[in-house]
């Protein structure tokens, strides 16, 4: 790898799409300073799908071919989010909270992710669903 390549990409895209998800993020950090607007914070914390349009950005600018692998797995990823939202509910109203919370949910990611990898990867089980 090109350390010079590396360093200039990621300092462009600090100083391109980090400040525009920092201001994102403070817009939502603001409304959630009140009670009230919860839900709604909730739902834009969720549904942040900023970091995904950039991704789609620069997928698509280096390799238009490569959209549809990034949309397909994309759309498995939310359904995983999904699921991790629904654990995470669950842990909560059986009283699982807190760090006790946070760690279960780091394990889960931990072994779903190398799951997915194994089969992505290592067996290509989701070739049937591209089609570049």
């Amino acid at each position: 790898m090109d350390i010079v390549y590396f360093l200039k990409t990621t300092f462009k895209n600090l100083i391109i799409y980090g400040l525009f998800i920092a201001i994102s993020l403070t817009v939502i950090e603001y409304i959630n300073n009140n009670s009230k607007y919860i839900a709604f914070y909730a739902f834009l914390s969720a549904s942040f799908f900023l970091v995904n349009l950039f991704q789609y950005y620069v997928i698509n600018s280096i390799d238009k071919n490569l959209s549809s692998t990034f949309f397909i797995h994309s759309i498995i990823g939310g359904i995983i989010w999904v699921l991790y939202s629904v654990i995470i509910y669950i842990f909560h109203i059986n009283n699982i909270v807190g760090l006790e919370n946070m760690l279960y949910m780091f394990i889960i990611i931990i072994i779903i992710s190398i799951i997915y990898y194994i089969l992505l990867i290592r067996n290509n089980i989701f070739e049937r669903f591209i089609k570049n």
